[in-house]
């Protein structure tokens, strides 16, 4: 075909076909194969020198991620940093109003070590065999961080970049901007 790279629309498991209700950033959908079939996947560019770039949707998840419904459940519950809630259970940040789509709060450290700055970050993960992938595309890059008067997005997005080039100096790292 004459390409040297495949990037991939969102796979991680989630209720739409277009994925970007992420119920789980660490499960490729079930019928997209799941993990092993990923990785089989993974093996079989590298051996043809295919560069491999998935999506990750970093600015808001699925109401049914476990996340959510842990904070929707109990506005104590560890994952509830990781919203913005103004009136719990029912009026939250939502990505541009759309309710089945909770917008994720950077002003929450914990969410921030999960999505990139912990060992076992989402985004450091991808990037380890058996998958090693080659780099990320950032739905709504231009969105992320931005929560009211706290504009985040400079600080998240030297973390990302940081813990993108500590796993892989060569990973391509694209953000979208509409």
């Amino acid at each position: 075909l004459g390409i040297s790279a495949i990037y991939f629309n969102p796979i991680f498991k989630a209720h739409s076909n277009h994925r970007y209700d992420v119920m789980d950033y660490f499960s490729v959908d079930a019928h997209l194969g799941g993990n092993a079939a990923l990785a089989a996947l993974r093996q079989a560019t590298a051996r043809h020198g295919l560069r491999f770039i998935l999506d990750v949707v970093p600015n808001h998840c699925g109401v049914d991620h476990p996340w959510f419904q842990a904070a929707l459940q109990d506005p104590a519950a560890p994952t509830a940093e990781y919203f913005t809630f103004r009136q719990h259970p029912n009026d939250y940040d939502c990505w541009l109003g759309v309710s089945s789509l909770p917008k994720l709060n950077y002003r929450s450290q914990a969410l921030r070590d999960i999505m990139y700055g912990g060992a076992e970050a989402v985004l450091r993960y991808w990037l380890r065999p058996p998958y090693a992938i080659d780099g990320w595309r950032v739905d709504v890059a231009n969105m992320l961080g931005r929560h009211g008067k706290d504009q985040l997005a400079a600080e998240v997005w030297a973390g990302i970049r940081q813990a993108v080039k500590d796993e892989n100096p060569a990973a391509y790292l694209l953000g979208e901007n509409f």
